[in-house]
């Protein structure tokens, strides 16, 4: 067979070259890219999509009763009806107290049990798993059992008080404005406490004791070593703790709605039951989804935060 014909057809048993093979580097992007596709079209179905739906529908007067073909654009009528209506500032004072306080309830008593569990002591480990329930447990189930035992009427906590002569008569403690919010707080510190306690007890495990061991030497109190020693070490891990919290219980539905439906009134009403009040009692979807879109654009901040300081972090 003559040479050029070889040339063109190549040696027996050697693969010719295709025109359209990749270069590495593109095939490996390529097939990243072909990897990670269906999570990419998974999550625009399930989040991209409504996301998009919810914004647009911010922008339109929708009343769900008269059925989804009613829905008009209004621009931004919802967003001045909002910032209008006298209810918004309490609604929005109420939320940010709520925030703070459920947030320094639960660091103090977060922080102050994972210092004791984390000394040496007899019991330890089951005390450590003991504190865990509250976390562990259904928030709809844990929220039920409170109302019954927080219950005006027939609840548990009037049932003792009386009986030890610390109250002469039952507290409405959902119903009343005066106690009512110490309620909520308190509920919500017994639902949410034990996430601090173990994330700030994994803090306190990494501080090397020979740190302690050094401010001992030097004449340094149990106080002192707490304050300049153990703070300043756990910061990383506060600050994050407090990003992600304010932006979980900004957004608290669960134990609001069920105790108390936002209650006496509008005394304990926060911004995610209102919008489901708003949508599903009210039927007014199109407000609703302008609310909804105000309270996702004030979380997107400590989002970006949160993202932000865990970078550095890393």
């Amino acid at each position: 067979m003559p040479d050029d014909v070889l040339s063109v057809q190549g040696t027996p048993g050697t693969r010719r070259p295709s025109r359209f093979r990749l270069p590495g580097r593109q095939r490996k992007v390529l097939t990243g890219i072909l990897l990670i596709l269906p999570g990419l079209v998974l999550i625009a179905l399930l989040i991209g999509y409504p996301f998009v739906f919810a914004v647009s529908l911010a922008f339109k007067d929708l009343y769900l009763v008269k059925g989804m073909d009613s829905a008009t654009w209004i621009g931004l009528d919802n967003f001045r009806k909002f910032f209008a209506d006298p209810s918004t500032k309490p609604i929005v004072l109420n939320t940010v107290r709520y925030v703070i306080f459920s947030l320094l309830t639960q660091f103090l008593v977060g922080l102050g049990l994972a210092v004791l569990l984390h000394r040496e002591f007899k019991g330890r480990g089951i005390m450590r798993a003991a504190a865990l329930i509250p976390w562990v447990m259904p928030t709809l189930v844990a929220t039920i059992v409170w109302r019954f035992i927080l219950d005006g009427s027939w609840g548990v906590l009037n049932y003792s008080l009386i009986g030890m002569g610390v109250l002469e008569k039952p507290i409405n403690w959902l119903a009343d404005r005066n106690v009512v919010w110490w309620s909520l707080i308190i509920v919500s510190l017994w639902r949410h406490f034990p996430f601090w306690y173990v994330n700030l007890l994994a803090g306190l495990q990494v501080i090397p004791e020979e740190l302690y061991e050094v401010a001992k030497i030097d004449g340094a109190s149990a106080l002192k070593s707490f304050w300049y020693i153990t703070l300043p070490l756990l910061r990383p891990v506060i600050v994050v703790l407090f990003l992600l919290e304010t932006i979980w219980r900004s957004n608290e539905f669960t134990t609001i709605w069920t105790l108390t439906k936002g209650g006496p009134g509008k005394a304990s009403m926060t911004m995610a039951p209102y919008v489901y009040q708003q949508s599903f009692s009210f039927y007014r979807v199109g407000y609703a989804s302008a609310i909804s879109l105000l309270l996702t654009m004030a979380m997107l901040v400590f989002t970006v935060i949160y993202i932000r300081r865990t970078q550095l972090e890393h």
